[in-house]
């Protein structure tokens, strides 16, 4: 069966697109929809993953799986939530947990899609700060510009690989800090509470959730959450998952 995943244009942020890799490892096969056109096939599966902003969501498909979301004000969004064949929403974070019980959705903490990458045990070297300041280490940002869909894909897999095999990595991404902590690269995480930004706290309530610690190199078993996301896929579309390499 092939099941229908995002793609992104304008998105400005090459997370999104490390977002739906990871996702996409873990299914047999996919293919591609806008995430912002209500364009997704009623007979095929559109498993939804990431932050779901204020784009048109496509409220009459019935045929969604919300694996590892962040819903926040967009009440279109709900309305689509409620919509679904499914019986429970897999939320990302605590934050979405809430919102779901205000709105008497049922949901499930089951993290992020990029939780789910194998851990890493070969060589490691190379320091990277990524949209965080430190000078020993070789910047890189998130921010791309409008990039096609094929270059996010071709950027994000050379970006995991760097970040699978540095030796640390400093950074305010959360889909940087998720993937590290996946791969057992150990990574600094700045403390979101510095950015005053409150949608940015709810966001990385799931670093928060995990017990991960800020401001100092941390690494962190995340197998049992890697288990909780394959687990949600696996009991709500009824496959077995072998996950793929990315």
């Amino acid at each position: 069966m092939t099941f229908q995943v995002h793609r992104y244009r304008k998105t400005w942020n090459i997370g999104d697109a490390i977002q739906t890799i990871a996702l996409q490892r873990l299914l047999p096969s996919v293919s591609y929809v806008w995430r912002d056109k209500d364009i997704a096939a009623p007979d095929s599966p559109y498993v939804v993953n990431g932050w779901l902003g204020n784009n048109q969501p496509p409220v009459d498909n019935t045929h969604c799986l919300f694996a590892g979301v962040y819903v926040h004000s967009n009440e279109d969004n709900y309305r689509w939530i409620r919509n679904t064949r499914f019986p429970e929403v897999g939320a990302r974070d605590p934050a979405t947990v809430m919102w779901c019980a205000d709105r008497k959705i049922r949901s499930s903490l089951i993290g992020c899609a990029t939780l789910s990458f194998d851990s890493y045990a070969g060589p490691r070297s190379g320091r990277y700060a990524v949209d965080a300041e430190a000078p020993e280490a070789t910047f890189i940002s998130h921010d791309i510009g409008d990039l096609d869909w094929d270059a996010q894909l071709s950027l994000a897999r050379d970006l995991l690989l760097r970040y699978m095999r540095a030796e640390l990595v400093i950074t305010s991404r959360l889909h940087v800090a998720l993937p590290c902590l996946a791969f057992g690269t150990p990574v600094i995480i700045v403390d979101p509470m510095k950015w005053g930004d409150r949608e940015r706290n709810r966001r990385f309530s799931i670093l928060d959730a995990m017990g991960a610690r800020y401001g100092t190199p941390h690494v962190q078993d995340v197998s049992a959450w890697r288990r909780r996301y394959v687990d949600f896929l696996e009991r709500n579309l009824a496959i077995r998952i072998v996950p793929k390499v990315f």
